[in-house]
């Protein structure tokens, strides 16, 4: 393996540990954190090579794949507390959907604005936090398409507080805050929202979400 790429593999994994230090008295937040922090790991063990069960490259006293079980095991448990301090209809259900928020908030802090509109339905319709309309799935393409490719990069992340599967399950109801900002300071402003997801042949997408700015440094 490459120094630099060891080097990075130190830095990754001290960073984990030292962002435990603070960590949520509510489950349900901790699960969009969890499922990127899973997501880096993965990401970073193909990057340098290393096989969860196969060889690892150990750091100090731990190695990657240590790191991916624990952080796995911690996210079935936030998954369980969740569920029960929401009380959930559907717990599979659920957990799709808290494992698609995931994947979105990763994708706001990667960049990829890709990512983020594979968890969107083509119907989607959405209005910002300032009350701003994304008319369709196509707008808010552009929308994200702008903000994660300005300088510096819009951040948002949206905190899910609890999830609601409907009778036919083939709709849900999530609530939550969200805190968003700009390159450095990824708190300058932040609400409430809800958003509406269904679920379709490839999943549970979102249809629609409506944001409420309650509070702005702006």
């Amino acid at each position: 393996m490459r120094l630099s790429a060891f080097l990075l593999v130190i830095v990754f994994v001290i960073g984990c540990k030292s962002s435990e230090v603070a960590v949520s008295d509510n489950p349900c937040e901790r699960i969009p954190t969890l499922s990127k922090e899973i997501a880096d790991l993965r990401a970073l063990q193909r990057e340098t090579g290393v096989r969860i069960d196969n060889r690892s490259v150990a750091v100090g006293r731990e190695t990657i794949s240590t790191r991916l079980r624990d952080k796995r095991a911690e996210l079935e448990r936030a998954r369980e507390l969740c569920a029960e301090k929401s009380g959930f209809q559907e717990l599979a259900d659920a957990r799709l959907i808290l494992e698609a928020r995931g994947r979105s908030n990763a994708g706001i802090a990667n960049g990829d604005a890709a990512a983020v509109m594979a968890e969107i339905d083509s119907a989607f319709q959405g209005t910002g936090g300032d009350g701003g309309f994304a008319a369709n799935y196509d707008e808010m393409a552009a929308i994200f398409a702008d903000e994660l490719s300005a300088d510096p990069p819009i951040f948002y992340v949206r905190n899910p507080e609890s999830v609601e599967v409907s009778e036919s399950k083939t709709r849900a109801f999530e609530n939550g805050t969200w805190r968003g900002g700009e390159g450095e300071n990824t708190d300058m402003y932040g609400g409430r929202y809800s958003a509406h997801w269904v679920k379709t042949e490839s999943g549970w997408k979102i249809r629609s979400e409506i944001y409420v700015t309650m509070y702005s440094d702006q």
